[in-house]
């Protein structure tokens, strides 16, 4: 996800964690970004290392791709993430590579 869709993400993620009750939710971000005010404390921000993705392989995938087509690469390895964490449900809404797991 990019700085562009910051925007979406508190009513996404309150509207996600109010009808799952102790669940997380979690938002890879592909630009460093980070949310602004309103935004739910519970939103976990992951960048590209935190999932695996080197600088390198990083900038790699930005030569071949826009910011979407970007997203949508790194988000098999995200769902491997949450998979292997012991994400029960998730759900990625495009392009905002968003995780939310019970």
């Amino acid at each position: 996800m990019s700085r562009r869709y910051w925007g979406h993400t508190p009513a996404l993620a309150e509207s996600f964690l109010e009808c799952h009750p102790g669940s997380s939710f979690s938002v890879l971000t592909s630009d460093g970004s980070r949310p602004g005010r309103g935004a739910p404390d519970r939103i976990e921000v992951l960048d590209p290392a935190d999932i695996g993705i080197d600088t390198e392989e990083l900038h790699r995938r930005a030569t071949m791709f826009v910011a979407q087509g970007l997203a949508g690469s790194m988000k098999p390895i995200l769902w491997r993430r949450s998979l292997r964490d012991g994400a029960v449900r998730w759900c990625s809404s495009t392009p905002t590579a968003a995780s939310m797991t019970t």
